[in-house]
């Protein structure tokens, strides 16, 4: 078949029809992949963008295990024949001209998503949101098919685009996006949470040397052309660290991180690699980076992923080093207040960190953190026997909620998820929970209604649905807030922010009017935060500098403005 010619099936010719039949009011979807053969994939990969897309194209680079005949036979599939360049930007982009969909969803054969039926919401939520948004980041976990299905690694790579805006591919290898003539030039993107995560198949153990081996020669012949080599030096560093070329990884991972052809998320990305072979070299993060780069990397790759090992290991390595006796028990303490930030008090996180911790071989930190936290529940109680022996219940029962809060929430989750309906279990244990709770889960249900909410209690709740609840129980909890004070919404907004759910707390945030007085410093500070972590830098500037005009005094404020001004430039 010629390059850019449409296979003539049945298929193809009744495909259009049934295009025009699919589509729906609202957002429009566009599914595309390149392929070879990958008939092993195929057929999982086309039941998942099923689940919601209304157009299906598929490049076919030129398979022999029968991929292209089984696609040619797919009556919703636009098959495309290419002849294989060695280019994998061009042949996404042959995709992209055929696309019609408001929105591309470009996937890998082998990468499937966890909840395909999210993405439609998403994409209509975001659309409503943020219409200046062109490009989507999704987690991914590369999975080893060939060992038990073990989690090798997570990250986040782009996924989705929206169409008609100019956007293309360029690269032959790790291909970028770009809507000018320097990659991610004028592209603004946000990274998804979890409901948009990815399962990849890839980089299996039997797979994984031969595709180091095929970027890595890619690259060096796409480098050696290029009149900036510099936007192609992180993706490399990635297949030498693969290759176990662990110097020459360190040193291109480092010159990654310092280019200004890479969006932030993937310098972190790259930061990881070089924490990896600096273990592999044996080397310390403070041999390479001063003190203060050194810690803002860590910092930077534990909120990112705070269960990457290596990391943990080099920020401990570098607090612990050349600690003075007379300021050890001090310093000791702030690594184990630092560690309860990062981890929080969820039960789960503080027995994996522990564990961890032990494993490592920090097993003396590993008891002072295990008696800090023992510490914080023992002054707790303390507190609690106090106030019950001046007789101060109102002070005890604001005390009390929140240490029976670890059962109190799991029952209060418990209840929000089962069937209400069914059995006589919900009524006896709705029974054990204050008054307030009950109305909560009842006008979850939609049990009862025009019944006002204590704002106070629907705030200690939310703690837990964050902990233990889906997603889709937390946006509904979330519909309950409608028509709160605005001091009340504020309080939301900040809980969800710092539990790191961006979206929903800028939702939130939002349903407060502009003269409300609940609108100061701390309001536009936390509007800033979530729009840099939704990578909108453009917005989160004058937000976080409202924040400082308006007096708001976290240490933190100066930086992240920083931060913002460098995206924007970039």
């Amino acid at each position: 078949m010629k390059k850019n010619k449409f296979y003539k099936s049945e298929a193809s010719e009744a495909a259009s029809d049934f295009f025009e039949m699919n589509k729906v009011k609202g957002t429009s979807i566009s599914a595309c992949a390149i392929m070879k053969n990958e008939i092993s994939h195929v057929e999982a990969w086309l039941d998942n963008v099923r689940c919601f897309a209304q157009e299906i194209i598929v490049v076919d680079t030129g398979s022999t295990d029968g991929t292209n005949e089984f696609l040619s036979k797919q009556f919703d599939v636009k098959l495309i024949s290419y002849e294989w360049q060695h280019d994998f930007a061009q042949a996404k982009n042959m995709a992209l001209q055929e696309t019609t969909g408001d929105w591309l969803v470009f996937t890998d054969a082998d990468e499937c998503f966890y909840k395909p039926e999210n993405i439609i919401e998403y994409l209509g939520k975001l659309d409503r949101q943020s219409a200046n948004i062109d490009v989507i980041f999704c987690p991914i976990d590369n999975i080893d098919a060939d060992n038990n299905n073990e989690i090798i690694n997570s990250d986040v790579v782009p996924r989705i685009i929206r169409n008609h805006v100019g956007i293309k591919y360029m690269g032959a290898v790790h291909e970028q996006l770009t809507k000018g003539r320097e990659p991610w030039q004028d592209v603004k993107y946000v990274v998804a949470d979890r409901q948009l995560a990815i399962r990849h198949t890839g980089y299996s153990t039997k797979v994984i040397p031969f595709k180091y081996q095929r970027n890595y020669e890619i690259l060096q012949q796409v480098m050696g052309k290029s009149h900036k080599p510099e936007m192609y030096y992180g993706f490399l560093s990635e297949s030498l660290l693969g290759l176990e070329k662990y110097q020459e990884a360190l040193e291109y991972a480092i010159l990654a991180m310092e280019s200004p052809y890479q969006p932030t998320i993937q310098k972190e990305r790259f930061a990881q690699v070089a924490i990896e072979s600096m273990d592999k070299l044996g080397l310390a993060i403070s041999d390479i980076f001063s003190p203060q780069q050194a810690e803002k990397i860590c910092q930077t790759i534990l909120k990112r992923n705070k269960w990457h090992v290596g990391t943990l290991c080099q920020w401990l390595d570098m607090n612990l080093l050349e600690i003075d006796e007379n300021e050890h028990q001090d310093k000791i303490q702030n690594i184990i207040q630092s560690l309860h930030n990062i981890y929080g008090e969820n039960p789960q996180d503080i027995q994996q960190l522990m564990a961890l911790l032990e494993q490592n071989g920090y097993i003396y930190l590993a008891k002072e953190f295990s008696a800090h936290m023992n510490m914080e529940k023992e002054n707790n109680l303390e507190a609690v026997y106090q106030l019950l022996y001046q007789k101060n219940f109102a002070q005890l029962e604001k005390k009390i909620l929140p240490l029976m809060a670890e059962n109190i929430q799991l029952l209060f989750v418990a209840l929000l998820d089962c069937n209400y309906s069914s059995g006589s279990w919900y009524q006896e244990k709705l029974m054990l929970l204050p008054e307030a709770q009950q109305v909560l889960v009842q006008l979850y249900h939609g049990q009862v209604q025009n019944v006002a909410l204590e704002p106070d209690e629907y705030i200690t709740m939310l703690d837990g649905i964050i902990l233990y609840g889906s997603q889709e129980m937390l946006l509904n909890y979330l519909q309950l807030a409608q028509g709160m004070p605005g001091s009340k919404l504020k309080k939301i907004g900040h809980q969800l922010a710092a539990s790191e759910y961006y979206d929903e707390a800028l939702d939130i945030l939002a349903q407060i009017q502009a003269e409300d007085e609940a609108v100061i410093e701390d309001f536009w500070f936390d509007c800033g935060i979530c729009l840099y972590y939704l990578q909108d830098y453009i917005n989160a500037l004058p937000a976080l500098e409202r924040a400082a005009n308006m007096g708001n005094s976290s240490k933190e404020l100066e930086t992240y403005i920083a931060w913002c001004k460098e995206a924007v430039k970039i």
